[in-house]
């Protein structure tokens, strides 16, 4: 099994943003639909890949 995918989740208005990285992200309303939305972004942006099966590890951003 290869690495996770870390995503931090930083909440915001609407749900939660996730910074997949420096150039990427992309919004969900809930975190039980993070792994899944992260899954989906990745496939617009490499559809020749199936990314069903990448693991995503979904770190939400606490407040200091």
């Amino acid at each position: 099994m290869s690495e996770p995918l870390t995503v931090t989740a930083r909440p915001w208005e609407h749900g939660w943003e996730l910074i997949i990285s420096e150039d990427d992200a992309t919004q969900v309303r809930s975190l039980d639909n993070a792994v899944d939305q992260v899954r989906d972004y990745l496939g617009t942006l490499d559809p020749e890949t199936d990314h069903s099966a990448t693991p995503v590890l979904v770190v939400p951003e606490v407040a200091a």
